[in-house]
């Protein structure tokens, strides 16, 4: 039963607006209580954070694996596992009848699944920059912006040193950290991982050296999961991060016959299925990541988070994002996805919320797992009261913002309620749904409610009035300022 609640998220000193025209793309997912909550600061009910984990019982393992066994009452190890351009609807646990996903819909069941969160960004960069430093992208294209000014540098994608990522955090509490697959930030070193695989930055569409290729490769060998484990064998008792992102589903629709099997006698066309067959093959990973863990008796100790980076919609087109309804668009499809958290023993099993969350969570909530110090400077809160004891901390109001170079049709603002979506496009286009009614927003009834446009026109204009992002801390933005020649942009 919740022992109370702490309503939704409101912060409690805004500061000025963060203003950049610079930014590549900027994006911003920003929480709004009600109108009584934005005059005054919930008061919450304390609650206890008492994990139920029962004592670590050692089986008889192979010897290279004992060594990973980990004492009761440790420190998870901690395996974040992201899809890759993927809807929210598609996945069996999500109420697919077509698509085949049985180990992630294990890790569902077995664990607690909140089905309403949404990313900060409809495509993969800013997504993943708040998963990776718990940033806002309006707050990351801010300091970017003053680490220019003051350093007189372009950055590119070697500004995430002057972050406080994930694995930089978890490392102060002896964490040792491993990064495979899409995490768009420079090279895993500079983005504070000890181990890793993108030995090179990446760039647009060209996937060299950065890992990407992760979970893509090596199923005809058996070896689609080996640098995941040449680092678990390596890491001894210390606690590890392990950023598993195979860029999954994404496109090329490249998948073995043996994930198109599936599908073969179902009346779809060529896209469908190879967006299909991929999905299953994303969860064949998955199913060989857990593997992995339990042959070397980590299982029990490893808290697993699951969440998509941004959605898709089988209609979409990498190529054509003018007419998307999932990536790059301003459509729900484009930011929600079931978020999982899963650690056996520890967080209960068979648990589906439906709690309107920000992904700006997940950050807060692996540093409380680890033990490690919160940032502060951060908008995210812990999850871990509602995973383990089922306090209420969904959000009533989200108001998200986005700018797509070159694709108006994903430049705006949109407002989520537990009943209604609106979406305002930059060049003022409205559209509103009854979201609870309607979930793929196939009927546009904004001719029908004009006070609701006026509402939500409102909430807006009161967003960008006074509640912007608050400032990250930046040290090195104190330097003396120094002329520069570069490129602004990120």
């Amino acid at each position: 039963m919740p022992l109370g609640n702490c309503g939704p998220y409101v912060p409690t000193n805004p500061g000025p607006s963060l203003r950049s025209d610079t930014e590549a793309w900027e994006t911003i997912s920003m929480t709004l209580g009600p109108r009584r909550a934005a005059r005054r600061i919930p008061q919450c009910i304390a609650l206890s954070a008492a994990l139920l984990g029962a004592a670590l019982q050692a089986e008889e393992l192979p010897a290279d694996a004992k060594k990973n066994v980990v004492r009761d009452g440790a420190r998870p190890n901690i395996v974040v596992i992201i899809g890759d351009d993927m809807g929210w609807n598609d996945f069996g646990f999500m109420g697919s009848s077509v698509v085949r996903t049985p180990n992630i819909d294990a890790l569902a069941r077995q664990g607690v699944v909140f089905t309403n969160t949404h990313n900060t960004g409809s495509l993969c960069r800013p997504s993943l920059m708040t998963l990776l430093t718990g940033a806002h992208p309006r707050q990351w294209y801010s300091k970017v912006a003053s680490l220019r000014r003051a350093l007189g540098f372009a950055g590119g994608r070697a500004v995430i040193k002057h972050f406080r990522t994930l694995p930089r955090e978890l490392a102060k509490v002896g964490y040792r950290s491993w990064q495979g697959g899409k995490h768009w930030e420079g090279t895993y070193q500079v983005a504070g991982f000890s181990h890793g695989l993108a030995v090179e930055p990446p760039t647009f569409l060209t996937f060299n050296n950065d890992g990407s290729d992760f979970g893509r490769t090596g199923w005809d060998e058996g070896r689609a999961t080996e640098p995941l484990t040449e680092f678990l064998d390596s890491v001894g008792d210390r606690p590890f991060l392990a950023w598993v992102a195979p860029m999954l589903p994404h496109f090329p629709f490249d998948a073995g016959p043996e994930f198109y099997e599936p599908y073969k006698d179902l009346k779809l066309d060529a896209r469908s299925r190879g967006y299909y067959a991929n999905i299953t093959r994303l969860d064949a990973f998955v199913g060989a990541v857990v593997d992995v863990l339990e042959k070397r008796g980590l299982r029990k100790n490893t808290l697993i988070v699951y969440l998509n980076d941004n959605g898709w919609h089988r209609t979409d087109k990498a190529m054509a994002p003018m007419h998307a309804r999932g990536k790059l668009s301003l459509f729900e499809l484009g930011f929600r996805t079931p978020l999982i958290f899963n650690w056996p023993g520890h967080i209960p099993s068979g648990v589906t919320r439906e709690d309107l969350l920000s992904t700006i969570d997940v950050y807060p909530t692996l540093l409380d797992y680890a033990d490690a110090p919160p940032a502060k400077d951060r908008l995210g809160r812990s999850l871990r009261p509602a995973i383990e004891q089922g306090a209420p901390m969904g959000l009533d109001l989200l108001v998200g913002h986005q700018r797509v170079p070159k694709v108006p049709p994903g430049t705006g603002h949109f407002v989520r309620t537990a009943k209604w979506r609106y979406i305002v496009t930059g060049i003022g286009t409205e559209k509103l749904f009854r979201i609870d009614e309607d979930p793929f927003e196939a009927k546009n009834v904004a001719s029908h409610y004009p006070e609701k446009l006026a509402e939500f026109r409102s909430i807006i204009a009161a967003w960008e009035n006074s509640m912007s992002a608050s400032p990250l801390d930046c040290a090195a933005c104190d330097a003396q300022p120094t002329p520069s020649t570069h490129s602004t942009q990120p």
